[in-house]
């Protein structure tokens, strides 16, 4: 079944490319491409100091850089575009570099970009025509938790990840050794009850390094577990702001770690029910599951 992916991702799934080449290509990719702040402190707009500030703003408040940046007042609106600008012009995609390192001829990589394209529009109009048709009505709830989960782990670890399909299930969720959970109060009026992030030890690791490098400057590392506790209360503090923007709730809704072991079983009780929805990144894949409440969905 063709699936939401990456372009990377679709060449190694083809054998247009090997794993090590897609490794050494994505490094040079990373290396080239200079983020907004990278490109700052190169041109000595901000000091390391307001760079920490801003990131740590950034965490806290799910911003870009580029709104936290201009709302600490330390660059302005003028010179954010003209950063934006050089990084636009100075970047490289994946298929510029494969072709760079001798990978892919210029031949190969229009045509595999023609395919690619073509085969993403065919599972986005099929993931469509699956999605479950009792969860129709929590759909849009579906959809911003897909969308701050992606736009919150691009943010915070610079990780692609695209919405790949979505399931219902009724009685048993069965987790991954590492899973993350937010419940929220039922007093609340929520549709749903709860949030839970999940991803094998390895994507786990990957996806942890990769926010280390972003926002922990000085190195001080932090374990995989909060730093996952970290993304899923960014989400759920940004999904409630636009669902229910009248209550106060955020960053300090209470969490806990479902468990971090071998595969479990989470089972329903009769008032729930569960989407599990799938997401793709470069790494692997991620899933999180949201539990609604039977008797809000009324209220939504």
């Amino acid at each position: 079944m063709e699936q939401l992916s990456f372009f990377g991702q679709y060449l190694l799934a083809k054998g247009s490319i090997d794993a090590q080449q897609l490794v050494k290509a994505t490094e040079l990719q990373e290396k080239l491409n200079l983020k907004i702040w990278q490109l700052a402190e190169e041109k000595k707009l901000l000091t390391r100091e307001q760079v920490k500030e801003t990131l740590s703003f950034q965490m806290r408040s799910g911003a870009s850089f580029e709104e936290a940046v201009e709302k600490l007042g330390f660059l302005t609106r003028r010179e954010i575009e003209v950063l934006v600008k050089e990084q636009e012009g100075r970047h490289l995609y994946l298929g510029e570099i494969l072709v760079k390192l001798g990978y892919l001829t210029e031949e190969e990589l229009k045509q595999s970009l023609e395919d690619f394209y073509k085969e993403q529009k065919r599972a986005a109009v099929n993931m469509e025509k699956g999605f479950p048709e009792r969860l129709k009505d929590v759909k849009p709830y579906i959809e911003k938790f897909s969308f701050f989960t992606t736009t919150s782990l691009q943010r915070m670890g610079n990780i692609p990840a695209k919405y790949n399909r979505c399931e219902f299930i009724e009685n048993v969720l069965y987790l991954v050794p590492i899973s993350i959970q937010i419940k929220f109060d039922e007093t609340l009026n929520c549709c749903f009850s709860s949030y839970i992030l999940m991803a094998n030890p390895q994507v786990a690791e990957v996806i942890a390094a990769r926010i280390y490098k972003n926002f922990d400057l000085d190195n001080t590392q932090l374990s995989v577990e909060s730093t996952l506790c970290e993304v899923v209360n960014l989400i759920c503090g940004l999904a409630h702001r636009e669902f229910f923007p009248h209550k106060r709730i955020g960053m300090d809704v209470p969490k806990q770690i479902v468990f971090k072991g071998k595969e479990a079983e989470y089972e329903l009780n009769s008032s729930q029910r569960a989407a599990h929805v799938f997401l793709s990144i470069p790494w692997g894949s991620i899933s999180f599951f949201i539990l609604f409440l039977e008797n809000s969905f009324a209220k939504g």
